[in-house]
């Protein structure tokens, strides 16, 4: 839930693990020498997964997304999160048709949800046309979970903790239309 800008990130590795990890999937100047012209050898170190361009106004939006995240305090960060989530999940069962579909003892802040003979990607379109933003994906994007609970694809929603009790209320709401219409 840090909500630094797309295709920034962080990542660490121990130093233990970090040779027994599989190459980057992109090799360029600065994540490994190109040695002949049929190999290569990985930079030393996590350099191996950075690219050689640099996006730098990407890295300053992450460092802000970081400093306003920790001054929030994460810990408020997912109680508001796993608070808005549960709430959401409450107003969605009560909806004929919907399923949910999180797995596990611990719950994050995304919810999944089928949506009866209604396919999720069609439920996803029409919130987006009310200006309600899900995704759908397919098995393709998450196997494991999908092959678990035995469906091919779900509705997708994400509540931030810039939400509020109301917005998730109308969420339901606005499933609840959608899986009404004829």
């Amino acid at each position: 839930w840090l909500r630094g800008p797309r295709g920034t990130g962080l990542l660490y590795v121990r130093d233990e693990i970090l040779d027994g990890l599989v190459d980057p999937v992109f090799v360029d100047g600065k994540s490994a020498t190109w040695t002949t012209t049929d190999s290569y050898e990985l930079a030393p170190g996590s350099t191996r997964f950075e690219f050689g361009e640099t996006n730098h106004a990407g890295k300053v939006g992450l460092g802000v997304a970081i400093a306003y995240a920790l001054d929030v305090g994460l810990g408020a960060i997912q109680e508001r999160v796993e608070s808005l989530a549960d709430r959401l999940r409450d107003r969605l069962a009560v909806l004929a048709g919907v399923t949910i579909t999180d797995l596990g003892p611990d719950r994050c802040g995304i919810v999944s949800f089928t949506t009866g003979p209604l396919p999720p990607q069609d439920v996803a379109t029409a919130l987006r046309a009310g200006g309600i933003n899900t995704s759908a994906p397919a098995a393709s994007n998450s196997r494991w979970m999908f092959e678990a609970v035995g469906v091919d694809a779900v509705v997708r929603a994400s509540p931030h903790y810039y939400n509020t009790e109301d917005e998730v209320d109308r969420f339901g709401e606005a499933v609840g239309r959608v899986l009404a219409r004829p």
